[in-house]
């Protein structure tokens, strides 16, 4: 289980990369739930969406490894919120996307400076050439 200690130690390392989502409540959900309901809008966060909370978070860990770059397999937030981590630390970023990936996450993946491999077999060492 988690302790309030690594949250607390998490958001420390990723305050500087995402913004402070807002809240806002509903009306309609707290009349129906008989409770106080409020939504957290991570589509305004970076990237359009949560995912950079733990790419950020792990990224970052990894760095002080001394790692050469990281590879990540995703068509979607993901994928985004890898290469943008990675292009903020100045770190090379491999994204494996597949076939029916829409060009807007594609191109926002290379917008943030990663590599894109489009389609066919998941090919780590295909992938890891970006990285030397």
């Amino acid at each position: 289980m988690v302790g309030l200690g690594e949250i607390k130690a998490a958001w420390g390392n990723i305050a500087d990369f995402v913004h402070r989502a807002p809240l806002f409540s509903s009306q309609s959900l707290s009349k129906l739930t008989g409770q106080q309901i409020w939504l957290k809008a991570e589509c305004l966060q970076k990237t359009g969406s949560f995912k950079p909370r733990g790419a950020t978070n792990k990224i970052k860990t990894l760095v002080g490894q001394k790692i050469g770059g990281v590879i990540t397999i995703s068509s979607g937030n993901h994928g985004q919120a890898t290469a943008y981590v990675a292009g903020r630390l100045g770190i090379p970023a491999v994204i494996m996307m597949a076939d029916r990936t829409p060009q807007v996450k594609i191109d926002a993946a290379r917008g943030y400076g990663a590599e894109v491999i489009i389609g066919g077999n998941v090919d780590l060492v295909k992938a890891a050439k970006y990285l030397s």
